[in-house]
């Protein structure tokens, strides 16, 4: 319980991949990924259920291995590449509280490809949710101004160059442009009238919460060996 208040979390791990194949179980400093994801969890006490959501069968016997539960295998309908995370925890959340005869309050996704959360981050998220009135809180990671979708070009149909947005082309100085974000996969927590009775994860009174410290959202091989430098890096300093 967190405050009084029920909570599930759910872990989405999907076997189909595309970049990198297995990519949830893909060995990052010799432990599979979705491992980090898993040890955070288990430092976060007040969680009331935790659940991975998989299709594939080899993530799902190497996840109860660490002590986690697949109580069902995602069904096909709902693993493919044009599949909304809103559907998959919607199917987590309905197939557990019907195996445990129970409702729950707030329900929490972690990405396992973003393994450098840390157990205050999912806190702060959950306490942001609650002590901020919202009915959903995301974490974002703040974009650096070169990379602001106002300075960003785009490639039409005609082959000409373009901006991306109409406006593009009134910046001159990035003092003009206003801070904008980028969701890094770190928590999403939510109301479970969000899942139930929406169609997204972001629900009428949606909050963002800032992760300032540096995270990746592994996509590529070269985001694993990015990720591997930082954990590396954290290690080290734990045996300063």
């Amino acid at each position: 319980m967190f405050k009084e208040h029920s909570v599930l979390v759910v872990i989405p791990a999907r076997g189909g991949s595309k970049g990198i194949r297995k990519k949830n179980i893909y060995p990052v400093l010799g432990k599979p990924l979705i491992s980090y994801t898993i040890d955070v969890c288990k430092e976060l006490t007040w969680i009331d259920d935790l659940i991975v959501s998989t299709d594939d069968l080899e993530i799902a016997k190497l996840v109860e291995s660490m002590g986690v539960k697949v109580p069902f295998l995602r069904p096909k309908e709902i693993s493919g590449d044009f599949i909304s995370d809103h559907q998959v925890i919607k199917h987590a959340l309905y197939e557990v509280e019907r195996l445990k005869s129970r409702e729950f309050d707030f329900v929490i996704m972690l990405q396992p490809t973003s393994p450098l959360r840390s157990c205050s981050d999912v806190e702060s998220t959950m306490n942001y949710l609650i002590e901020g009135g919202f009915d959903s809180v995301w974490t974002v990671s703040p974009v650096e101004s070169k990379y602001h979708a106002l300075k960003q070009l785009a490639i039409s149909d005609s082959k000409r160059l373009e901006y991306f947005s109409n406006n593009g082309e009134e910046i001159i100085a990035r003092q003009q442009l206003n801070p904008t974000f980028m969701r890094n996969g770190v928590a999403y927590a939510m109301a479970r009238s969000v899942i139930t009775d929406g169609n997204s994860l972001l629900g009428d009174t949606p909050g963002a919460l800032v992760i300032d410290s540096k995270q990746v959202s592994i996509d590529t091989l070269e985001d694993i060996k990015t990720v591997e430098g930082l954990l590396s890096l954290k290690d080290s300093s734990y045996l300063l």
